[in-house]
């Protein structure tokens, strides 16, 4: 899940930079971008961390009881917390990723199109 968000953000940077000038031109503050950037990077993560993890699940437990006959007990707190996890590594490195594109200047992003 993490090579997918990873090539995710790397793929869209140049989109994010535009989009961080035309809200800027548009009059954003940093504040609002900054909002906006933890929403889009939070979703993303947990989305990743949900559908990794319900399939993890499901694989290791068809495994336990299919190939191994073990019974197979879900802990929610151990969810809760990969969920939590991924979240806060995609707000890392999806802020990481967009320090160029909300410290460039939106008149050198624009005209660089």
């Amino acid at each position: 899940a993490l090579l997918v968000l990873a090539a995710s953000l790397l793929s869209s940077r140049l989109g994010r930079a535009r989009d961080v000038a035309l809200l800027r031109t548009l009059g954003a503050g940093e504040p609002l971008l900054l909002r906006s950037l933890a929403w889009e990077f939070g979703l993303l993560g947990g989305t990743a961390a949900f559908v990794s993890g319900l399939l993890a699940w499901g694989g290791s437990w068809l495994y336990a009881r299919q190939v191994l006959n073990l019974p197979s007990e879900p802990r929610p707190w151990l969810a809760l917390a990969l969920l939590g996890t991924a979240a806060l590594l995609t707000l890392l490195v999806g802020f990481l990723g967009s320090l160029r594109a909300l410290r460039a200047e939106p008149l050198e992003v624009l005209r660089g199109e």
